[in-house]
């Protein structure tokens, strides 16, 4: 696979522009925007996806108990 789009901040190389786009977009000198609400869990994490599939398969929440803690929670922008 030839990586031919690296990102001008860390150096981190993609093979596709868009894999390029969304890492700037979301990783890249970002702090994580979203961390999880149990008590004396420290994960966090940019994507709020992330966050609700960590909640699944570690804490073992049900779709419900994730989206009561989590649909209150914003990205700190305007979605378009």
């Amino acid at each position: 696979m030839l990586l031919v789009y690296q990102c001008p901040n860390c150096q981190k190389a993609y093979d596709k522009q868009r894999s390029l786009y969304v890492h700037q977009l979301y990783y890249c000198n970002r702090e994580s925007k979203f961390s999880c609400p149990n008590s004396g869990c420290s994960y966090r994490s940019n994507l709020k996806s992330n966050l609700k599939r960590h909640m699944l398969l570690q804490h073992g929440m049900t779709q419900e108990q994730i989206s009561a803690l989590t649909d209150s929670m914003t990205y700190g922008y305007k979605k378009w």
